[in-house]
């Protein structure tokens, strides 16, 4: 079940404060192949955003490199792993992207999300009010928040038990990790609204 969004926090800064993007990322692994086109314009666009996100996170070289690299450590869980430690990284260095209060964001992110229940499944509405209840957007802002994210996840998936191992082994690559991060993330951000251009009606 958590396994279907690992970069929450991600996510949702790529939203750029627009509610039904917000939704259409959050709902997004939810809906397969070409239901998006039942949701409202700004929810398909934010359904196809997440789309890309996460194609573009895939793809990019750097993300290829550092995947590799911890690969032998965490074999196939490499790439959920990176995910939710770019959330931490995300999260504390945070004023180097938005002038917006980190807390103030998070908050309005989970009061967005609530009111846009009625367009969620039983499974996602389940998983947004533990998101809101154990506020996992915040734990992310320290490693063992982040520990704790990957810890949970290990329990949710078949042979997932390295996970429980995952955070410390990413913060033994984190000058890595960072230096990818740094260079990755503001292209991510660039990219992600060139890609909104396009959906324009």
């Amino acid at each position: 079940m958590l396994l279907e969004i690992m970069n929450y926090l991600a996510h949702a800064f790529l939203s750029f404060n627009d509610p039904e993007l917000l939704a259409g990322q959050f709902i997004a692994d939810d809906i397969k192949g070409k239901k998006y086109l039942e949701f409202p314009k700004k929810v398909r666009d934010g359904i196809l955003l997440h789309r890309f996100v996460d194609d573009f996170t895939d793809s990019f070289h750097l993300c290829l490199e550092l995947r590799a690299e911890i690969r032998g450590e965490l074999g196939l869980f490499s790439g959920i792993a990176i995910d939710v430690y770019f959330d931490h990284l995300l999260s504390i260095h945070w004023e180097k992207y938005t002038d917006r209060s980190r807390d103030g964001f998070i908050q309005q992110v989970y009061r967005e999300l609530g009111h846009h229940s009625n367009i969620m499944t039983e499974k996602r509405k389940f998983i947004i009010q533990k998101m809101i209840e154990h506020d996992w957007l915040s734990r992310y802002n320290t490693l063992k928040g982040t520990e704790l994210t990957l810890i949970q996840m290990s329990q949710r998936v078949p042979n997932g038990l390295i996970l429980q191992e995952a955070a410390h082994i990413l913060e033994k690559h984190k000058k890595k990790a960072e230096e990818v991060f740094e260079i990755f993330f503001p292209k991510l951000i660039s990219a992600s609204k060139t890609k909104l251009d396009t959906f324009a009606a």
